[in-house]
């Protein structure tokens, strides 16, 4: 389960106590009081809790079940960052580790990551999908910001580095193909330690 499927469980089941009280609330001010990243989801989540009877039994999805709801959470959210992108744009993760005044060094040194493997991260030479959930987590905490914004700084296009080309010796440009979180690991200076960490 994501960090934002148990957080919006966690609200709902926040909401179904107020309502159980003395002083029942409605859905649009308790998600006027929500985190502001998670209004607009919330709120649906909300009504549809309110639609659905509670199980008398534990619920058992079948595979297929949830392959399905597994594909209608990444919509969710690829939506949800879509809409978080038109409104500000994102911010790269190095702008974001550039704001917080992180050497590259400095961030790895505190995420236990090693410094040439978040700096391909950074240039967007690894699959932003394949990153683990605890990693998005160390970088919101360590970099005071969202875990959206995280992922949405991982989906920004990195800065363009300057390199000089000379047509005399034949320099060209090496276009990355990025690969996922493990190969990058395995490819990376971690320690024994680090990748047991990480895997």
């Amino acid at each position: 389960m994501s960090d934002r499927e148990q957080r919006l469980i966690e609200a709902a089941m926040r909401y179904r106590a107020l309502l159980a009280g003395p002083e029942p609330i409605s859905i649009r001010e308790f998600v006027a009081g929500a985190d502001p990243d998670l209004r607009d989801e919330l709120a649906e989540y909300l009504e549809l809790l309110l639609l659905t009877p509670e199980p008398t039994e534990p619920i058992r999805l079948s595979p297929d079940e949830q392959a399905l709801a597994a594909r209608v959470a990444e919509r969710a959210r690829q939506r949800f960052l879509q809409r978080l992108m038109t409104l500000a744009p994102a911010q790269s993760l190095t702008a974001l580790r550039r704001a917080q005044r992180f050497s590259l060094n400095a961030l790895a040194r505190r995420i236990n990551l090693p410094a040439d493997l978040l700096h391909r991260i950074e240039r967007g030479g690894v699959l932003a999908q394949s990153l683990p959930e605890k990693l998005i987590r160390a970088l919101a905490e360590a970099l005071q910001r969202t875990e959206a914004e995280i992922r949405a700084a991982l989906a920004t296009p990195p800065p363009a580095t300057a390199t000089r080309l000379s047509a005399r010796d034949g320099t060209t440009v090496q276009e990355e193909t990025p690969v996922d979180f493990v190969t990058a690991l395995e490819q990376s200076t971690a320690s024994e330690a680090q990748k047991a960490e990480w895997r």
